[in-house]
Order: C-alpha cells, then sequence, then structure tokens
C-alpha cells in the first residue's frame, strides 16, 4: 500500500519548516545548500535541535588538515541524551506497534526513567569510556538500551 503525507503533515516535518525558514524553495536546491556550506547547515541544524552543550564548539568545521581529515564541533563537549530527553516529561517519545498488532507510546518520562535504569545497571560491569556492543532488533527497548550507554559515558557499537 502505497502513502503520501497531506500537506498537513508535510507542514509538520522539521524538512519543511527548515524550507520556510531559510526561504529555500524545493529540497533539490536545501540539499545543494548543505552541501555547499557545510558549516552553516550545520550551525542551523544544530540551533534548530536545540542540541544543549556542556561546552560550545569552538569551530564546527575545521578543516585545518584538509577536507579528507575534517574535524567537527572541534572543543566540544556534550552528552547528547541531554537534548534527546529534554522535552515534556508527558509527551509521545516514542509511538511503537507490539507483534499483536497493538499501538503503544512511551512518554519522555518513561524513556528517560527506563534509560537510567540502564544506565545505573551498566556501572556493575563497565567502566566510562567502555564500549559496549548492541545487536538487536530496532525496539523501545533498543532505544532506551542505546540512550542508557550514552547516558553513562560509555561508547555504543551498533551492530
Amino acid at each position: 500500500m502505497d502513502w503520501t503525507p497531506t500537506e498537513s503533515e508535510i507542514k509538520k516535518t522539521n524538512l519543511w519548516q527548515s524550507l520556510q525558514i531559510k526561504n529555500i524553495h524545493s529540497y533539490t536546491d536545501f540539499h545543494k545548500w548543505s552541501c555547499d556550506k557545510r558549516e552553516e547547515f550545520w550551525q542551523f541544524s544544530i540551533e534548530r535541535l536545540n542540541i544543549i552543550f556542556e561546552k560550545k564548539p569552538e569551530k564546527i568545521l575545521d578543516l585545518t588538515n584538509g577536507p579528507v581529515q575534517p574535524r567537527w564541533l572541534k572543543g566540544a563537549k556534550l552528552n547528547i541524551t541531554e537534548s534527546c530527553l529534554k522535552k515534556d516529561p508527558s509527551a509521545n517519545a516514542i509511538i511503537y506497534q507490539k507483534e499483536n498488532g497493538e499501538i503503544k507510546k512511551m512518554t519522555y518520562g518513561e524513556l528517560n526513567n527506563l534509560s537510567n535504569q540502564i544506565a545505573n545497571g551498566l556501572f556493575e560491569n563497565f567502566k566510562i569510556g567502555d564500549a559496549i556492543a548492541i545487536d538487536m532488533l530496532m525496539n523501545v527497548e533498543s532505544v532506551a538500551i542505546y540512550l542508557g550507554i550514552i547516558k553513562a559515558g560509555m561508547t555504543v557499537v551498533s551492530i
């Protein structure tokens, strides 16, 4: 079954809103702008996404070592979970369908609590900086595990 979003649905997307803000009239032009003005595009994206930095970057894109070795967000320090989970705790974070067809919802508060439990449990066997591999289906639990690993200051290795 084919699905095409309605105009109302399209106008709710980050892409459509970004096109309006930047006064760009097509996806093709937006893509061209993002390639031609990478640093400007990423500065815009960071602001639009309200990324929270513990320490802001000195520079968005550092090409001191040439374009083959770019350094993104030089000097920045952040834990991305602070940005991912800062919404209203009662707002829906994930809407998913269980195997039996039932539609379920997890709020930001529930996702935050579950990822906190996972992060706290990791300290029994791992330390900050350890790499932890995830080999599981993409489901609501895998999202919480991913966020929990990052919250704990560890590195996620997706398999």
